[in-house]
């Protein structure tokens, strides 16, 4: 059973779903402001899911689902993404419920639908998310790292609390024993992270090229934070290549599904006709074939101390122990109770422990590895 301060968290998805009602009811603002005795701007805000003060929003909300008869479990019980950020994203990029229909092809009505948490198909979920640069996850809320979209960060509208990140820049990391810098693009929230974590002995770095990184700082001997609008670094081996690529993370969520859905009709429902034609351009771009779609979505790279570097496709399904070790980290932002070894296992059924002390840093692909670690969450 859902309570009245259930609400507060769900906020955006409650607004929607309120909209929907008062349309299906005929009801107006001003019936509305009278009825439950709330002011027409703080109904507005109430609505629109932008009232930051929870006090003030469980106070107000009482009295509308007390005039309108409406119980917290009739708004939140058969709501599928009850924390869904599609209107939350749609609002912070200024787009309206027309743009983003004329662009994905979904009616406005089923667009308000998704938008009050709402379950839409698979390929209409992964079309919004491809509009909106980012993931189906994010969209759903149901990400485990940090919610990103790959636009430039200043372009958001932040004038609520800076939930979603943007792109920011570059992270530069030299290893130990290296003279090669590795970039990575990341936002602003990524690089308040690890400020916030840098004295640590372990970091968890999210990154914007379906990249997250495991940081073991003795061995790593310098870390660059580079705004995007700094100049080109000299001396540290820049690629200018290096950048967010424009490569929404609906895109990666969306290859395994590319590889096996050789069939129209079992593809329908989770690629649409004008997703496929993006990964058939972004595969072609790249000049992959089903192996290397394979590694992109699996691989993971290890850098050791001395410099030697190792490739292997990571089984998540098998590899708890660094599942584990990953969750505690970015979790809890905290290595106090961290494991020095680590296990795990690759598609070859190749087992390996690892002694982290040797290792500068793990690369991880970000999708298939957000995807283990909500199904462990979904476990407990």
């Amino acid at each position: 059973m859902y309570e009245f301060t259930d609400l507060f968290d769900r906020r955006i998805v409650v607004g929607a779903k309120l909209e929907r009602i008062l349309d299906d009811r005929k009801c107006t603002k001003a019936e509305l402001c009278r009825g439950a005795h709330v002011s027409r701007p703080t109904i507005d805000k109430l609505l629109a899911g932008t009232l930051t003060s929870k006090t003030n929003y469980e106070k107000h909300i009482e009295k509308i689902l007390t005039y309108l008869k409406i119980t917290p479990d009739m708004i939140l019980g058969n709501i599928i993404y009850s924390r869904s950020r599609a209107r939350k994203i749609r609002n912070l990029m200024n787009v309206t419920s027309e743009e983003l229909s004329h662009a994905t092809g979904i009616p406005i009505e089923r667009l308000k639908q998704i938008e009050a948490g709402e379950k839409g198909t698979l390929a209409e979920m992964r079309d919004i998310a491809m509009y909106f640069s980012t993931s189906v996850n994010v969209l759903c809320g149901e990400n485990f790292f940090e919610p990103q979209i790959g636009i430039l960060g200043d372009l958001l509208d932040y004038s609520e609390e800076k939930e979603l990140g943007g792109f920011w820049g570059h992270i530069g990391i030299l290893p130990r024993n290296s003279n090669v810098y590795k970039w990575y693009p990341i936002t602003n929230i990524t690089r308040q992270l690890i400020y916030r974590m840098m004295e640590k002995e372990r970091i968890i770095v999210p990154c914007m090229d379906n990249k997250v990184l495991l940081l073991y700082m003795p061995n790593i001997k310098e870390i660059i934070l580079l705004d995007e609008a700094c100049d080109d670094p000299h001396d540290m081996n820049w690629d200018p290549n290096v950048t967010i690529r424009n490569v929404p993370l609906a895109i990666y969520e969306a290859l395994d599904d590319y590889i096996y859905l050789d069939d129209n009709d079992s593809r329908k429902d989770k690629i649409s006709d004008k997703l496929k034609q993006c990964l058939d351009n972004f595969i072609k771009t790249n000049g992959w074939d089903e192996e290397d779609i394979f590694s992109e979505i699996y691989k993971t790279t290890i850098y050791y101390a001395d410099n030697k570097i190792r490739s292997m496709q990571l089984d998540f399904g098998r590899s708890d122990s660094i599942i584990s070790e990953i969750q505690a980290i970015y979790e809890f932002e905290d290595d106090t109770f961290s494991e020095n070894v680590i296990a795990f296992v690759d598609f070859e059924a190749m087992e390996t422990i690892l002694n982290l002390k040797n290792v500068s840093m793990i690369e991880f692909p970000f999708i298939t590895l957000e995807n283990a670690l909500k199904s462990i969450c979904d476990e407990i």
